[in-house]
């Protein structure tokens, strides 16, 4: 599900993509974001938590009434936040940690590839963890 969302911009996210793509900060457009997020995909949840000089973005896939994350959606729902902080940043921003609730697969290259070496899975969470 890594290959999935590559096309993903803002853009191609009509004017709420306009509006997160000229905040004047990456916190402003998270919270652009997090402010719309229901009318451009009402199953997925976005929170920042503050911890010190690092930001947390907690990504939660809901499915009906439940909270039922799959493997495949959040990695989707990680693959997408990634790619829009790096078009708003740079290319080659990486974040410092990736955190994944599920395990690891057996083949990790296209994550190390995508994300670095800070994937982590097993986690209490699914969250990109950066500065």
């Amino acid at each position: 599900m890594l290959r999935a969302g590559f096309a993903c911009t803002p853009a191609n996210s009509g004017a709420v993509g306009l509006l997160i793509r000229d905040q004047s900060t990456l916190r402003d457009s998270l919270d652009m974001l997090i402010r719309y997020q229901p009318v451009l995909n009402d199953t997925l949840s976005l929170a920042i938590e503050e911890c010190g000089r690092l930001a947390i973005i907690r990504e939660a896939v809901m499915v009906g009434n439940e909270h039922q994350p799959t493997r495949q959606r959040i990695e989707l729902a990680h693959r997408v936040m990634v790619r829009l902080i790096r078009q708003l940043l740079k290319p080659d921003w990486r974040p410092q940690r990736v955190c994944f609730e599920h395990p690891a697969p057996r083949e990790l290259s296209m994550h190390l590839r995508f994300f670095g070496p800070c994937v982590e899975f097993d986690q209490n969470f699914n969250a990109i963890i950066c500065a």
